[in-house]
């Protein structure tokens, strides 16, 4: 499945809110607000390309690892996300897909 995804799978999904599951019991609303096509070559079918998720966290935030992002009307991805930044509404975080 994630080596399916592409910049134009996300595209229509651009300012759609998600859940990411941070803890077994915690999940985050995030809204996906940046998808940026990136330099480089790719071993699958894409070009790379990154996404950032914006959530309403104002100090806390989670470390790097793999989590579970839902959203109704996708299937349940598990991607690895990094923290990247802090915007007046939130964390940042982003994934990147090579």
């Amino acid at each position: 499945m994630l080596d399916q995804l592409s910049f134009d799978y996300f595209k229509k999904f651009e300012n759609d809110l998600f859940l990411i599951h941070f803890e077994a019991e915690k999940a985050l609303e995030a809204k996906l607000i940046r998808l940026e096509k990136l330099n480089g070559d790719s071993d699958l079918d894409r070009s790379p390309f990154s996404i950032t998720f914006e959530t309403s966290q104002k100090n806390q935030y989670y470390t790097q690892a793999i989590y579970k992002i839902t959203h109704s009307d996708l299937e349940d991805l598990h991607l690895f996300i990094v923290p990247s930044g802090k915007s007046k509404h939130g964390i940042l975080y982003e994934v990147i897909f090579s």
